[in-house]
Protein backbone atom coordinates (compact mmCIF):
# COMPACT_ATOMS: atom_id res chain seq x y z
CA UNK A 1 0.00 0.00 0.00
CA UNK A 2 2.91 2.51 0.27
CA UNK A 3 2.58 3.44 -2.73
CA UNK A 4 -1.10 3.57 -3.25
CA UNK A 5 -3.02 6.41 -4.44
CA UNK A 6 -4.45 6.56 -1.24
CA UNK A 7 -1.48 6.60 0.96
CA UNK A 8 0.28 9.45 -1.59
CA UNK A 9 -3.04 11.58 -0.49
CA UNK A 10 -3.28 10.81 2.73
CA UNK A 11 0.85 12.46 3.10
CA UNK A 12 -0.67 15.68 2.21
CA UNK A 13 -3.10 15.95 5.61
CA UNK A 14 -1.84 17.40 8.51
CA UNK A 15 -3.00 16.55 12.06
CA UNK A 16 -6.22 18.37 12.06
CA UNK A 17 -7.43 17.60 8.71
CA UNK A 18 -6.66 13.58 9.85
CA UNK A 19 -8.33 14.00 12.49
CA UNK A 20 -11.94 16.04 10.71
CA UNK A 21 -11.36 13.31 7.79
CA UNK A 22 -11.65 10.61 10.10
CA UNK A 23 -14.98 12.00 12.00
CA UNK A 24 -16.29 12.44 7.88
CA UNK A 25 -15.19 8.30 7.01
CA UNK A 26 -17.02 7.16 10.80
CA UNK A 27 -20.15 9.57 9.66
CA UNK A 28 -23.21 7.01 8.97
CA UNK A 29 -24.59 10.13 6.73
CA UNK A 30 -20.96 9.70 4.25
CA UNK A 31 -20.42 6.12 4.53
CA UNK A 32 -22.21 3.47 6.25
CA UNK A 33 -19.33 0.60 4.76
CA UNK A 34 -18.03 -0.63 8.19
CA UNK A 35 -15.36 -2.42 5.81
CA UNK A 36 -13.98 0.86 5.14
CA UNK A 37 -14.12 2.72 8.30
CA UNK A 38 -12.01 -0.56 9.93
CA UNK A 39 -9.33 0.58 7.38
CA UNK A 40 -9.02 3.41 7.97
CA UNK A 41 -8.70 3.09 11.69
CA UNK A 42 -6.15 0.64 10.50
CA UNK A 43 -4.42 3.06 8.38
CA UNK A 44 -4.86 6.78 10.50
CA UNK A 45 -2.34 5.57 13.73
CA UNK A 46 0.31 5.57 10.98
CA UNK A 47 0.36 8.96 10.01
CA UNK A 48 2.88 11.04 8.68
CA UNK A 49 5.10 8.82 6.98
CA UNK A 50 2.48 6.23 6.63
CA UNK A 51 6.02 4.22 6.22
CA UNK A 52 5.33 1.48 8.96
CA UNK A 53 5.76 -2.20 7.87
CA UNK A 54 2.06 -2.82 8.79
CA UNK A 55 0.90 -0.83 5.50
CA UNK A 56 2.84 -3.25 3.49
CA UNK A 57 -0.26 -5.24 1.62
CA UNK A 58 0.81 -8.51 3.03
CA UNK A 59 0.20 -7.43 6.54
CA UNK A 60 -2.97 -5.62 5.63
CA UNK A 61 -4.42 -8.56 4.11
CA UNK A 62 -3.53 -10.71 7.36
CA UNK A 63 -4.92 -7.71 9.94
CA UNK A 64 -8.70 -7.20 8.06
CA UNK A 65 -9.40 -9.46 5.68
CA UNK A 66 -10.25 -13.41 5.16
CA UNK A 67 -12.62 -13.70 2.15
CA UNK A 68 -11.16 -15.32 -0.70
CA UNK A 69 -11.69 -12.55 -2.38
CA UNK A 70 -9.53 -10.11 -0.11
CA UNK A 71 -7.72 -8.58 -2.40
CA UNK A 72 -9.84 -7.35 -4.45
CA UNK A 73 -11.69 -6.16 -1.71
CA UNK A 74 -8.79 -4.07 -0.11
CA UNK A 75 -8.72 -2.36 -3.35
CA UNK A 76 -12.65 -1.72 -3.37
CA UNK A 77 -12.30 -0.54 0.18
CA UNK A 78 -8.75 2.03 -1.25
CA UNK A 79 -11.13 3.24 -3.72
CA UNK A 80 -13.86 3.53 -1.85
CA UNK A 81 -11.38 6.29 1.10
CA UNK A 82 -10.18 7.60 -1.65
CA UNK A 83 -13.51 8.48 -3.07
CA UNK A 84 -14.54 9.60 0.37
CA UNK A 85 -11.61 12.02 0.80
CA UNK A 86 -12.08 14.00 -2.36
CA UNK A 87 -15.30 14.67 -0.93
CA UNK A 88 -13.69 15.53 2.18
CA UNK A 89 -11.13 17.84 0.84
CA UNK A 90 -14.37 19.45 -1.88
CA UNK A 91 -16.00 20.39 1.47
CA UNK A 92 -13.53 21.49 3.55
CA UNK A 93 -12.54 23.85 0.49
CA UNK A 94 -15.91 25.21 0.48
CA UNK A 95 -16.52 28.86 2.00
CA UNK A 96 -19.09 30.01 3.67
CA UNK A 97 -20.12 32.13 0.69
CA UNK A 98 -19.98 29.06 -1.71
CA UNK A 99 -22.10 27.07 1.08
CA UNK A 100 -24.66 30.24 1.00
CA UNK A 101 -25.12 29.88 -2.56
CA UNK A 102 -25.44 26.02 -2.71
CA UNK A 103 -28.70 26.76 -0.11
CA UNK A 104 -29.99 29.65 -2.35
CA UNK A 105 -30.00 27.21 -5.37
CA UNK A 106 -31.62 24.21 -2.83
CA UNK A 107 -34.55 26.57 -2.27
CA UNK A 108 -34.84 27.63 -5.44
CA UNK A 109 -34.99 23.95 -7.02
CA UNK A 110 -37.33 22.95 -4.24
CA UNK A 111 -39.86 26.41 -5.27
CA UNK A 112 -39.30 27.66 -1.79
CA UNK A 113 -39.85 31.02 -2.43
CA UNK A 114 -40.22 32.86 0.90
CA UNK A 115 -37.10 30.97 1.86
CA UNK A 116 -35.14 31.85 -1.46
CA UNK A 117 -36.04 35.29 -1.62
CA UNK A 118 -34.97 35.87 2.43
CA UNK A 119 -31.69 33.72 1.60
CA UNK A 120 -30.97 36.03 -1.68
CA UNK A 121 -31.37 39.29 -0.01
CA UNK A 122 -28.95 38.20 3.03
CA UNK A 123 -26.64 36.71 0.65
CA UNK A 124 -26.37 39.85 -1.72
CA UNK A 125 -25.92 42.15 1.72
CA UNK A 126 -23.03 39.74 2.74
CA UNK A 127 -21.14 40.16 -0.74
CA UNK A 128 -21.56 43.76 -0.84
CA UNK A 129 -20.71 43.94 2.69
CA UNK A 130 -16.76 42.21 1.35
CA UNK A 131 -13.94 44.88 1.69
CA UNK A 132 -11.73 42.79 -0.37
CA UNK A 133 -12.86 42.36 -3.75
CA UNK A 134 -12.08 38.75 -5.91
CA UNK A 135 -13.43 36.78 -8.45
CA UNK A 136 -15.39 34.66 -6.38
CA UNK A 137 -17.25 37.03 -4.47
CA UNK A 138 -17.58 39.14 -7.64
CA UNK A 139 -19.27 36.25 -9.96
CA UNK A 140 -21.29 35.08 -6.92
CA UNK A 141 -22.54 38.25 -6.12
CA UNK A 142 -23.34 38.37 -10.28
CA UNK A 143 -25.13 35.20 -10.06
CA UNK A 144 -27.28 35.98 -7.25
CA UNK A 145 -28.37 39.09 -8.01
CA UNK A 146 -29.65 37.43 -11.43
CA UNK A 147 -31.10 34.47 -9.88
CA UNK A 148 -33.43 37.35 -7.67
CA UNK A 149 -34.33 38.99 -10.49
CA UNK A 150 -35.48 36.38 -12.28
CA UNK A 151 -37.23 34.37 -9.46
CA UNK A 152 -40.13 34.57 -9.33
CA UNK A 153 -40.71 35.10 -13.01
CA UNK A 154 -43.01 38.01 -13.30
CA UNK A 155 -42.76 42.03 -14.45
CA UNK A 156 -39.49 43.39 -13.23
CA UNK A 157 -38.60 45.72 -16.43
CA UNK A 158 -38.53 49.03 -14.20
CA UNK A 159 -35.78 51.73 -14.08
CA UNK A 160 -36.26 50.38 -10.28
CA UNK A 161 -34.57 46.76 -11.39
CA UNK A 162 -31.45 47.20 -8.52
CA UNK A 163 -30.93 43.11 -9.19
CA UNK A 164 -30.70 43.68 -12.70
CA UNK A 165 -27.84 46.28 -12.68
CA UNK A 166 -26.35 45.49 -9.75
CA UNK A 167 -25.59 41.58 -11.51
CA UNK A 168 -24.12 43.87 -14.85
CA UNK A 169 -21.74 45.36 -12.92
CA UNK A 170 -20.63 42.64 -10.26
CA UNK A 171 -20.09 40.42 -13.91
CA UNK A 172 -18.06 43.33 -15.21
CA UNK A 173 -16.15 43.88 -12.16
CA UNK A 174 -15.11 39.88 -11.73
CA UNK A 175 -14.33 40.22 -16.20
CA UNK A 176 -11.94 43.14 -15.36
CA UNK A 177 -10.03 41.65 -12.26
CA UNK A 178 -9.49 38.31 -14.04
CA UNK A 179 -8.12 39.82 -16.97
CA UNK A 180 -5.66 42.23 -14.99
CA UNK A 181 -4.77 39.50 -13.09
CA UNK A 182 -3.73 37.30 -16.32
CA UNK A 183 -2.80 40.56 -17.84
CA UNK A 184 0.02 41.23 -15.29
CA UNK A 185 1.06 37.84 -15.66
CA UNK A 186 1.34 37.72 -19.49
CA UNK A 187 3.75 41.26 -19.52
CA UNK A 188 5.50 39.64 -16.52
CA UNK A 189 6.48 36.27 -18.83
CA UNK A 190 6.62 38.71 -21.93
CA UNK A 191 10.04 40.80 -20.39
CA UNK A 192 10.98 37.50 -18.30
CA UNK A 193 11.39 35.82 -22.38
CA UNK A 194 12.11 38.95 -24.02
CA UNK A 195 9.35 38.33 -26.61
CA UNK A 196 9.24 40.78 -29.34
CA UNK A 197 7.24 43.35 -28.97
CA UNK A 198 3.48 42.63 -29.19
CA UNK A 199 0.33 45.22 -29.95
CA UNK A 200 -1.01 46.30 -26.56
CA UNK A 201 -3.77 43.84 -25.23
CA UNK A 202 -7.16 45.89 -27.04
CA UNK A 203 -9.46 47.49 -24.03
CA UNK A 204 -6.40 46.53 -21.23
CA UNK A 205 -7.18 49.98 -19.46
CA UNK A 206 -9.47 52.72 -21.21
CA UNK A 207 -12.58 50.46 -21.14
CA UNK A 208 -12.11 50.02 -17.30
CA UNK A 209 -15.52 51.05 -16.64
CA UNK A 210 -16.62 53.77 -13.97
CA UNK A 211 -17.79 51.71 -10.94
CA UNK A 212 -14.28 49.99 -11.21
CA UNK A 213 -13.63 51.72 -8.49
CA UNK A 214 -12.00 49.08 -5.75
CA UNK A 215 -8.25 50.01 -4.96
CA UNK A 216 -6.73 46.97 -6.61
CA UNK A 217 -7.29 47.68 -10.14
CA UNK A 218 -5.44 51.33 -9.88
CA UNK A 219 -2.67 49.36 -8.44
CA UNK A 220 -2.41 46.51 -12.00
CA UNK A 221 -2.88 49.41 -13.98
CA UNK A 222 0.20 51.34 -12.20
CA UNK A 223 1.71 47.65 -12.42
CA UNK A 224 1.38 47.37 -16.40
CA UNK A 225 3.36 50.73 -16.57
CA UNK A 226 5.94 49.16 -14.58
CA UNK A 227 6.18 45.80 -16.67
CA UNK A 228 6.06 47.50 -19.71
CA UNK A 229 8.98 49.54 -19.20
CA UNK A 230 12.51 49.19 -21.05
CA UNK A 231 13.79 51.62 -18.46
CA UNK A 232 13.92 51.58 -14.47
CA UNK A 233 10.26 53.81 -14.04
CA UNK A 234 10.07 56.72 -11.92
CA UNK A 235 6.96 55.26 -10.33
CA UNK A 236 8.01 52.52 -8.55
CA UNK A 237 8.42 53.87 -5.46
CA UNK A 238 5.32 55.38 -5.33
CA UNK A 239 3.61 51.92 -6.58
CA UNK A 240 5.62 50.38 -4.01
CA UNK A 241 4.50 52.47 -1.27
CA UNK A 242 0.90 52.03 -2.75
CA UNK A 243 1.24 48.37 -2.14
CA UNK A 244 1.90 48.94 1.20
CA UNK A 245 -0.74 51.47 2.28
CA UNK A 246 -3.35 49.31 0.37
CA UNK A 247 -2.08 45.83 1.28
CA UNK A 248 -5.14 44.88 3.64
CA UNK A 249 -7.32 45.72 1.29
CA UNK A 250 -6.23 43.06 -1.48
CA UNK A 251 -7.10 39.48 -1.72
CA UNK A 252 -3.96 37.14 -0.73
CA UNK A 253 -3.72 36.34 -4.67
CA UNK A 254 -3.11 40.07 -5.67
CA UNK A 255 -1.37 40.07 -2.78
CA UNK A 256 1.20 37.53 -4.50
CA UNK A 257 0.95 38.70 -8.06
CA UNK A 258 1.61 42.18 -6.65
CA UNK A 259 4.74 41.63 -4.08
CA UNK A 260 6.16 39.33 -6.41
CA UNK A 261 6.06 41.15 -9.53
CA UNK A 262 7.59 44.13 -7.71
CA UNK A 263 10.28 41.70 -6.61
CA UNK A 264 11.09 40.94 -10.29
CA UNK A 265 11.36 44.43 -11.72
CA UNK A 266 13.40 45.73 -8.74
CA UNK A 267 16.35 42.41 -9.49
CA UNK A 268 15.66 43.00 -13.03
CA UNK A 269 16.68 46.53 -12.59
CA UNK A 270 19.55 45.38 -10.34
CA UNK A 271 20.30 43.00 -12.78
CA UNK A 272 21.19 46.09 -15.40
CA UNK A 273 23.25 48.06 -13.38
CA UNK A 274 20.85 49.84 -11.09
CA UNK A 275 22.26 48.99 -7.98
CA UNK A 276 20.18 51.56 -6.08
CA UNK A 277 17.54 49.03 -6.26
CA UNK A 278 18.89 46.81 -3.75
CA UNK A 279 17.28 48.34 -0.70
CA UNK A 280 13.92 48.29 -3.29
CA UNK A 281 14.55 44.85 -3.38
CA UNK A 282 14.93 44.45 0.28
CA UNK A 283 11.67 46.24 0.97
CA UNK A 284 9.29 44.17 -0.87
CA UNK A 285 11.38 40.90 0.41
CA UNK A 286 10.21 42.42 4.11
CA UNK A 287 6.93 43.53 2.89
CA UNK A 288 6.44 39.82 1.54
CA UNK A 289 7.47 38.27 5.37
CA UNK A 290 5.20 40.74 6.88
CA UNK A 291 1.94 39.24 5.03
CA UNK A 292 3.43 35.37 5.41
CA UNK A 293 4.07 35.65 1.48
CA UNK A 294 7.60 34.28 1.53
CA UNK A 295 6.34 30.49 1.19
CA UNK A 296 4.20 28.93 -1.03
CA UNK A 297 1.96 25.84 -0.05
CA UNK A 298 5.07 25.21 2.63
CA UNK A 299 7.36 25.43 0.91
CA UNK A 300 9.97 28.03 -1.07
CA UNK A 301 12.80 27.94 -3.63
CA UNK A 302 16.30 27.18 -3.13
CA UNK A 303 17.27 29.93 -4.69
CA UNK A 304 14.86 32.39 -3.50
CA UNK A 305 15.75 31.32 -0.25
CA UNK A 306 19.89 32.43 -0.93
CA UNK A 307 18.41 35.17 -2.41
CA UNK A 308 16.47 37.20 -0.27
CA UNK A 309 19.75 36.13 2.62
CA UNK A 310 21.66 38.04 0.36
CA UNK A 311 19.50 40.90 -0.48
CA UNK A 312 19.75 41.46 3.11
CA UNK A 313 23.29 40.91 3.60
CA UNK A 314 23.78 44.04 0.41
CA UNK A 315 21.42 46.01 2.64
CA UNK A 316 22.93 45.48 5.62
CA UNK A 317 20.40 43.65 7.53
CA UNK A 318 22.63 41.02 8.72
CA UNK A 319 19.85 40.40 12.03
CA UNK A 320 17.28 39.94 9.39
CA UNK A 321 19.17 37.81 6.76
CA UNK A 322 20.46 35.88 9.93
CA UNK A 323 16.56 35.11 11.38
CA UNK A 324 15.93 34.43 7.72
CA UNK A 325 18.06 31.34 7.45
CA UNK A 326 16.94 30.09 10.74
CA UNK A 327 13.16 30.69 9.94
CA UNK A 328 12.98 29.18 6.58
CA UNK A 329 15.55 26.98 6.24
CA UNK A 330 12.64 24.09 7.19
CA UNK A 331 10.97 25.33 4.48
CA UNK A 332 13.21 24.37 1.28
CA UNK A 333 13.09 21.16 -0.22
CA UNK A 334 15.10 18.32 1.40
CA UNK A 335 17.28 17.88 -1.57
CA UNK A 336 18.55 21.08 -1.93
CA UNK A 337 18.48 21.90 1.86
CA UNK A 338 22.01 21.80 3.76
CA UNK A 339 23.28 23.36 -0.05
CA UNK A 340 20.88 26.29 0.32
CA UNK A 341 21.61 27.02 3.96
CA UNK A 342 25.77 26.71 3.57
CA UNK A 343 25.49 29.32 0.20
CA UNK A 344 22.98 31.27 2.14
CA UNK A 345 25.39 31.34 5.41
CA UNK A 346 28.80 31.71 3.07
CA UNK A 347 26.98 35.23 1.08
CA UNK A 348 26.12 36.58 4.63
CA UNK A 349 29.95 35.97 6.32
CA UNK A 350 31.17 37.34 2.88
CA UNK A 351 29.16 40.68 3.30
CA UNK A 352 30.16 40.98 6.60
CA UNK A 353 34.02 40.30 5.37
CA UNK A 354 34.15 37.05 6.77
CA UNK A 355 35.98 35.62 4.26
CA UNK A 356 37.29 32.29 5.35
CA UNK A 357 34.17 31.30 7.32
CA UNK A 358 32.54 31.67 3.91
CA UNK A 359 35.13 29.94 1.77
CA UNK A 360 34.72 27.39 4.49
CA UNK A 361 30.74 26.98 3.74
CA UNK A 362 31.02 26.74 0.49
CA UNK A 363 33.43 23.93 0.73
CA UNK A 364 30.40 22.40 2.32
CA UNK A 365 28.39 22.57 -1.08
CA UNK A 366 27.85 20.04 -3.54
CA UNK A 367 27.74 22.45 -6.75
CA UNK A 368 25.73 20.03 -9.05
CA UNK A 369 22.22 22.14 -9.40
CA UNK A 370 23.25 25.10 -11.92
CA UNK A 371 21.63 27.64 -9.77
CA UNK A 372 24.01 26.69 -6.84
CA UNK A 373 26.99 25.95 -8.92
CA UNK A 374 27.01 29.51 -10.08
CA UNK A 375 26.26 30.91 -6.45
CA UNK A 376 29.32 29.38 -5.12
CA UNK A 377 31.63 29.87 -7.99
CA UNK A 378 30.89 33.68 -8.01
CA UNK A 379 30.84 33.76 -4.45
CA UNK A 380 34.40 32.54 -4.78
CA UNK A 381 35.87 34.73 -7.21
CA UNK A 382 34.60 37.65 -5.44
CA UNK A 383 35.92 36.21 -2.20
CA UNK A 384 39.70 35.80 -3.79
CA UNK A 385 39.28 38.85 -4.87
CA UNK A 386 38.70 40.47 -1.40
CA UNK A 387 41.32 38.72 -0.47
CA UNK A 388 43.75 39.80 -2.82
CA UNK A 389 42.79 43.59 -2.35
CA UNK A 390 43.71 43.31 1.23
CA UNK A 391 47.02 41.71 0.65
CA UNK A 392 46.37 38.02 0.67
CA UNK A 393 48.73 35.46 -1.72
CA UNK A 394 45.56 33.79 -3.57
CA UNK A 395 46.09 34.66 -7.10
CA UNK A 396 46.52 31.04 -8.05
CA UNK A 397 43.51 29.73 -6.35
CA UNK A 398 41.38 32.82 -8.60
CA UNK A 399 42.40 31.37 -11.40
CA UNK A 400 41.91 27.93 -10.58
CA UNK A 401 38.16 29.11 -9.57
CA UNK A 402 37.82 31.05 -12.84
CA UNK A 403 39.18 28.20 -15.13
CA UNK A 404 37.27 26.02 -13.64
CA UNK A 405 33.94 27.73 -13.72
CA UNK A 406 34.74 28.92 -16.95
CA UNK A 407 34.92 25.03 -18.58
CA UNK A 408 31.89 24.72 -16.80
CA UNK A 409 29.71 27.40 -17.92
CA UNK A 410 30.81 25.94 -21.81
CA UNK A 411 30.32 22.42 -21.36
CA UNK A 412 27.30 21.59 -18.71
CA UNK A 413 25.58 25.28 -18.07
CA UNK A 414 21.96 24.45 -18.71
CA UNK A 415 21.80 28.47 -18.19
CA UNK A 416 20.19 31.17 -20.65
CA UNK A 417 22.70 33.18 -23.04
CA UNK A 418 21.70 36.03 -21.36
CA UNK A 419 22.73 34.56 -17.76
CA UNK A 420 25.83 33.42 -19.10
CA UNK A 421 26.98 36.89 -20.94
CA UNK A 422 26.13 38.32 -17.81
CA UNK A 423 28.17 35.97 -15.37
CA UNK A 424 31.13 36.11 -18.47
CA UNK A 425 31.32 40.22 -18.07
CA UNK A 426 31.06 39.74 -13.92
CA UNK A 427 34.34 37.63 -14.65
CA UNK A 428 36.03 39.99 -16.67
CA UNK A 429 35.56 42.82 -14.46
CA UNK A 430 36.21 40.88 -11.76
CA UNK A 431 39.30 39.57 -12.89
CA UNK A 432 40.54 43.56 -14.41
CA UNK A 433 39.87 44.24 -10.21
CA UNK A 434 42.86 41.66 -9.36
CA UNK A 435 44.93 43.27 -12.05
CA UNK A 436 44.64 46.43 -10.74
CA UNK A 437 45.28 44.96 -7.14
CA UNK A 438 48.42 43.69 -8.42
CA UNK A 439 49.47 46.21 -10.40
CA UNK A 440 52.11 48.83 -8.97
CA UNK A 441 50.90 52.20 -8.08
CA UNK A 442 52.23 53.93 -11.12
CA UNK A 443 49.41 52.04 -13.02
CA UNK A 444 46.45 52.10 -10.97
CA UNK A 445 45.08 55.46 -11.69
CA UNK A 446 44.93 54.47 -15.46
CA UNK A 447 43.26 51.11 -14.85
CA UNK A 448 40.68 52.65 -12.23
CA UNK A 449 39.72 54.33 -15.01
CA UNK A 450 39.54 51.56 -17.50
CA UNK A 451 37.68 49.43 -15.19
CA UNK A 452 35.19 52.38 -14.41
CA UNK A 453 35.00 52.57 -18.70
CA UNK A 454 34.35 49.05 -18.83
CA UNK A 455 31.75 48.48 -16.39
CA UNK A 456 29.72 51.81 -17.34
CA UNK A 457 29.73 49.80 -20.97
CA UNK A 458 29.06 46.46 -19.74
CA UNK A 459 24.62 45.89 -19.11
CA UNK A 460 23.29 43.33 -16.95
CA UNK A 461 26.82 42.30 -15.51
CA UNK A 462 26.36 39.91 -13.08
CA UNK A 463 26.63 41.02 -9.24
CA UNK A 464 26.62 44.84 -10.20
CA UNK A 465 25.79 45.97 -6.43
CA UNK A 466 28.86 44.11 -5.26
CA UNK A 467 31.43 45.12 -8.35
CA UNK A 468 29.94 48.86 -7.78
CA UNK A 469 31.08 49.04 -4.54
CA UNK A 470 34.56 47.72 -5.36
CA UNK A 471 35.02 50.42 -8.00
CA UNK A 472 34.23 53.27 -5.58
CA UNK A 473 36.80 51.78 -3.22
CA UNK A 474 39.61 51.72 -5.87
Amino acid sequence: MYESKLISRLKYLDARAVRRFGAFVESPYFNKDKNVIQLWQYIAPHRPAFTHKALAQPSVLEALYASADRVEELRRNQSDLVKLLDKFLALEAMSDLQSEKLLLDAYEARGMTEEFQKQGEKLVQSLAAETIPTPESLRLSADVQQQLFFQPATEKYTPQAPYLYGAMEQLDQYYWLSKFRLTAELLHRRRIYSEADRPDLPGMVSDLPAYCTAKVFQLYIQLFKLLQSKEPHPEFDALLTDIETHIAALDSIDKRHLIGKMYYIANNYYEKGQTDYVKHMFRVVKLAEREKLLTFQNTISHLLFINFVTVAAMAEDFGWARNHVETYAPFVATEYRNDAVNLARAHLHFYQNKHQDALQCISDVSKVHPGLRVHAETLCLRIYCALIAGGTDCEADFYRCKDRFTKYLRAKATLSKEKVTAIQSFMNITEQLVHYHLSPSSERKQRKADIEQLFKATPGVYSAYWLSRQIEQL
